[in-house]
């Protein structure tokens, strides 16, 4: 390559890279309802330089077992705050949305796959992730998971056993920093299944995965070459390493616990938004609904494809249509199964030189700093005010009101990191306080039959509310609560004395 054609590359990678982060920029990311007690619990580990291990942030949990499943994540959330302030929540969310992009992007360029396909493909995956790009550790994992399939993709492409080596310290972190960790091992375990079925599906291993192909007749496994090259033997002893590798965190085993217990909490799948099913209403949702469908239409035309991949598609399909949270994995597996069936480019592209590769580190690196520091506060504290309630939290230090506090779910994290004084009824900490209460809080806050017979209520010294929400509207007319403040986001009540139910939540 000249060095004209080089700088145009620089630039030009560079610019795709910048996507997310551009993306990031003009989304009001900021006013995500659980990064505040990610902030919070990262204050906390880094006051008390410990982890903890009890609830203290609400009422309710007081004393009740926790456990801080993303403490690296919300350090680094808690440090970014502290130096930047809102901004650093940006920061956080536009740089690794730009690092999972360009990791993704590494893959697709491994594969020797035409150039202008890289660049389209990359293009939809940076779409894709509007959903998720908040800030929140699940970004982490996100991150994790490209590197795992970049990983488990290159060893059976090259026969370098060796690199999957590295999925031991990347087990290590994953584990300190999101709780999906699972997810990873499941897809190591499909890994560890892969040399089995294509033995089972009586293929053997050949040079040319583009020629070797066959569909056993017995079977509807879909093998090539690269499922052979890692031996049974090697992917299960990675497998074991790896699954030790995770018990290397503050909480050790007790984390399968957290994952199980919050596996288990199907009641919430259609209360919580984020775990609720697609609804097709944005972009990003019918960018994956296009990537499954092409993936799936490749694969049957083609016939030809990495094993490893089709174990991966099926689990994708069903975590990721069961929950919009997870849409991310059928779209990076849909993605990186369309660019494995696709022909390779006919002219290889010249290597890039080391230099410019870190030129378009440095870059993107500038641009998203950049950006970030071009972001006003005042503005983002406004988008803040305009979802949360910041004028009634306000009003609630200066007369020094008291609690116990009955609040809206989705508030309690901010109420967490900006009202630390008075413990919150309720967050979005689902593990803390249980489907079957969130389920009866969310029926008190739409004012459902049995509403004043909720014991969280009728012990309630303080009620913060949404100024929309219907059981604001019945306690206006309630003679157990007095109107305290109101603005045009949030009203505060005070239980009437000889009104208030006393004794601890149960």
């Amino acid at each position: 390559m000249t060095r004209g054609e080089v700088a145009a590359y620089c630039a030009l990678q560079s610019v795709l890279l910048f996507v997310p982060a551009l993306i990031c920029f003009f989304r009001d990311i900021v006013d995500d309802p659980d990064v505040w007690w990610h902030l919070k619990t990262g204050e906390w580990i880094f006051q008390h330089r410990a982890w903890p291990t009890i609830d203290t942030f609400s009422s309710h949990g007081a004393g009740n077992p926790w456990a801080a499943y993303s403490w690296i994540a919300e350090l680094l959330l808690y440090g970014l705050h502290q130096a930047l302030g809102l901004r650093g929540l940006v920061l956080y969310t536009a740089g690794l949305s730009v690092a999972i992009v360009a990791a993704f992007h590494g893959l697709l360029r491994r594969m020797g796959k035409n150039h202008l396909l890289v660049v389209v493909v990359t293009l939809v995956a940076a779409l894709g992730l509007i959903r998720v790009a908040t800030p929140r550790p699940w970004l982490f994992s996100i991150l994790l998971f490209v590197i795992e399939l970049d990983l488990l993709l290159t060893a059976g492409r090259t026969g370098n056993r060796r690199l999957l080596l590295w999925l031991i310290p990347l087990f290590v972190l994953w584990a300190n920093v999101h709780i999906q960790f699972v997810l990873g091992l499941l897809i190591l375990g499909a890994g560890v299944a892969e040399p089995l079925l294509a033995r089972a599906a009586g293929r053997r291993p050949q040079a040319d995965h583009q020629s070797s192909f066959t569909l056993h007749p017995s079977s509807f496994i879909l093998a090539d070459a690269d499922s052979h090259r890692i031996s049974f033997g090697w992917m299960l002893s990675i497998f074991v390493f790896s699954a030790a590798a995770t018990l290397a965190n503050p909480y050790h085993y007790h984390l399968y616990e957290v994952a199980v217990q919050l596996v288990g909490q199907s009641g919430l799948w259609d209360l919580i938004q984020e775990l609720s099913a697609m609804r097709f209403r944005t972009i990003d949702n019918w960018a994956v609904l296009g990537v499954t469908v092409a993936a799936a239409f490749a694969l049957g035309w083609r016939r030809q494809a990495r094993l490893l991949l089709v174990l991966m598609f099926a689990m994708a399909l069903y975590f990721s249509f069961r929950s919009q949270r997870d849409a991310w994995f059928v779209l990076f597996v849909g993605l990186a199964l369309l660019a494995y069936v696709s022909p390779k480019a006919a002219v290889p592209r010249p290597a890039t030189p080391v230099w410019a590769n870190w030129a378009i580190a440095g870059m993107v690196t500038l641009l998203v700093i950049g950006g970030t520091l071009l972001l006003s506060q005042s503005e983002l504290e406004k988008t803040v005010a305009e979802e949360y309630p910041a004028r009634a939290v306000q009003f609630i230090v200066q007369e020094h009101c008291s609690g116990p506090m009955f609040n809206p779910f989705s508030w309690g994290g901010y109420l967490i990191f900006h009202l630390p004084q008075v413990p919150v009824g309720i967050d979005g900490r689902t593990m803390v306080h249980g489907e079957e209460r969130i389920l009866r809080h969310a029926d008190t806050l739409r004012g459902k039959e049995g509403w004043q017979d909720d014991p969280e209520l009728s012990r309630a010294g303080l009620v913060v509310l949404p100024r929309s929400a219907a059981l604001a509207s019945l306690l206006r007319l309630n003679d157990r609560f007095r109107l305290l403040h109101e603005d045009s986001v949030a009203v505060v009540f005070s239980a009437n004395k000889g009104h208030r139910t006393q004794g601890k939540p149960r």
